[in-house]
C-alpha cells in the first residue's frame, strides 16, 4: 500500500511538471528547437552524439534555423552564431548613419565591432547595446593577406623567452632571454616583396606564401607552437565583416579629403591602432 501511495505521488509531481512545462512552452513564442525530455531537455542529444558540441550545435541549426532555443535541465539556451548576429548589428549601425547623410568612424565602428564579438565569445555578454544575412559576396582573399603584410596588428607579436642557451646565426642567446619578432618589418623585406610600400592585392595572386605559420616571410599572427590560437576567427571575422561593407555600401571620401590625406600612422603599443580615425561617407547600395 505504501509503494502504490509513493508511485501515486511521484506520478501525480512529473504530470505537474509535465503541465507546467507545456503551459510555458504555450504562453511564450520560443525560438524552434527540438523538443526536449522532462527534467534533462535536450541533453540527452548532447551526450549522446559522436560529434563536438559546436559540430552538433551547426547541424541542429541547419534544421531549426539561426536562432534556436534548446534547454539543458532546467537551463534554457539561446543559441546563434554570433558573427553573423554581430555583422546584421554592424551594417544597421551603418546604414542609420547613411540614410542621415552622416559620417561613418570606422575605426571606431570596427573597434566596436571586434570588441564586442570578442566579449560574446569569451564571456557571453555584449561589449555594449549600439539580423542580416550573411552575404555571399567573395571578397578576394588577396585584399586580406596583403592588409595583413602592409598593416599587421601586432607588429611585433606576442615576446617569446627562450627556454635554453641557444645559437641564432652564429651569436650566442642566453637562456630566459625576451624575444621579439617585428613582423611589420618583415612584411615590408625588399628581398621578399617588390615595391614593398605599395597595397598591391595582385602580388599575392598565384604567390604560395601565406600567413598561416608556414612562411617566414609573412607572420601576422606569429609562427610554431606560440601562434596566435584565434587566427581562423579573426580571419572569418574580418572576410565576412569586410564582405557586408563593401556589399551594402558605397564608400566615399568627405568632401575636401583627397587620397593623399589617407594616412597609415599608428599609436605605439602591442597592437597598432591608427593615430587618426579613418573617417568616410558611406552611401546605401541599393541592388536588385
Amino acid at each position: 500500500m505504501l509503494l502504490v501511495l509513493v508511485f501515486l505521488l511521484l506520478l501525480t509531481f512529473f504530470l505537474f511538471i509535465l503541465l507546467k512545462h507545456s503551459n510555458n512552452s504555450n504562453s511564450n513564442r520560443l525560438p524552434p528547437g527540438p523538443p526536449g525530455l522532462p527534467f534533462i531537455g535536450n541533453l540527452h542529444m548532447l551526450l549522446f552524439d559522436n560529434s563536438v558540441p559546436h559540430i552538433f550545435l551547426w547541424k541542429l541549426s541547419r534544421k531549426y534555423g539561426p536562432l534556436m532555443y534548446l534547454r539543458f535541465g532546467f537551463k534554457s539556451t539561446l543559441y546563434r552564431p554570433i558573427r553573423e548576429d554581430e555583422v546584421g548589428r554592424l551594417i544597421g549601425k551603418i546604414f542609420k548613419l547613411a540614410v542621415d547623410s552622416k559620417p561613418v568612424n570606422l575605426s571606431e565602428v570596427m573597434m566596436w565591432f571586434s570588441s564586442t564579438i570578442i566579449c560574446r565569445v569569451g564571456f557571453g555578454k555584449r561589449y555594449d547595446e549600439g539580423g542580416i544575412e550573411r552575404s555571399r559576396f567573395n571578397l578576394p582573399k588577396a585584399v586580406i593577406k596583403e592588409t595583413f603584410r602592409l598593416q599587421p596588428t601586432a607588429p611585433l607579436l606576442v615576446p617569446q623567452e627562450t627556454l635554453g642557451k641557444c645559437n641564432i646565426g652564429g651569436y650566442n642567446v642566453p637562456a630566459k632571454t625576451l624575444v621579439f619578432v617585428n613582423a611589420w618589418a618583415i612584411g615590408k623585406d625588399l628581398e621578399t616583396w617588390e615595391n614593398p610600400e605599395e597595397f598591391s592585392p595582385e602580388r599575392i595572386i598565384g604567390c604560395s606564401i601565406d600567413y598561416k605559420g608556414l612562411h617566414f616571410e609573412l607572420v601576422p599572427f606569429g609562427a610554431g607552437r606560440r601562434i596566435c590560437p584565434g587566427m581562423r576567427m579573426r580571419v572569418a571575422t574580418v572576410d565576412l565583416a569586410l564582405a557586408n561593407l563593401l556589399y551594402n555600401f558605397d564608400w566615399e571620401m568627405p568632401i575636401g579629403m583627397k587620397k593623399d590625406d589617407l594616412d597609415f600612422e599608428a599609436l605605439p603599443g602591442i597592437t597598432a591602432h591608427k593615430k587618426n580615425a579613418l573617417i568616410l561617407i558611406a552611401k546605401k547600395n541599393i541592388r536588385d
